[in-house]
């Protein structure tokens, strides 16, 4: 229910857009001052609101996800970072908390990033730690291990 003062919208906009700026500078236009008191995210990428399941639903059926379809792999979340690949011995390195040299293929693919850009660190899908890079070398500053993603 909407009283008179107040307007509800329905915005579709891309990475990047503030909605709260957005109703900010809306009310400034209308010579007026507002505020948001409800604000619902339906949409974002591949996943819907539709599509959705609560968390503590989530949590009780955890021990059934093998078998349920939809599920998506963890790095799907992440599809707009930028992903460094390691192999077995950097993953052990990184999950230490060490910071790993880049070979020479990946320190040019990555030579355009911002140094303070974030990017992740993977071994085959799995998800291994968020981090930055830095005069050549990747450093960890989140790590995650199974047992994070399993609880």
């Amino acid at each position: 229910n909407i009283s008179v003062n107040e307007s509800a919208f329905l915005i579709t906009c891309g990475k990047g857009f503030y909605i709260r700026s957005f109703a900010r500078d809306f009310a400034i236009a209308l010579g007026t001052r507002g505020h948001i008191t409800a604000l619902k995210r339906q949409e974002v990428g591949i996943f819907k609101e539709k599509n959705s399941i609560l968390l503590d639903d989530l949590l009780k059926i955890s021990h059934l996800s093998r078998g349920i379809k939809g599920f998506y792999h963890s790095s799907v979340v992440l599809d707009d970072i930028p992903a460094l690949t390691v192999n077995n011995s950097e993953k052990t390195d990184i999950r230490m908390g060490k910071k790993i040299y880049i070979s020479f293929l990946n320190e040019n693919f990555f030579k355009k990033l911002n140094q303070e850009e974030i990017v992740y660190a993977k071994n085959n899908e799995e998800i291994v730690a968020l981090g930055y890079l830095k005069n050549g070398f990747f450093k960890p500053k989140k790590v995650f291990n199974k047992e994070n993603w399993c609880r």
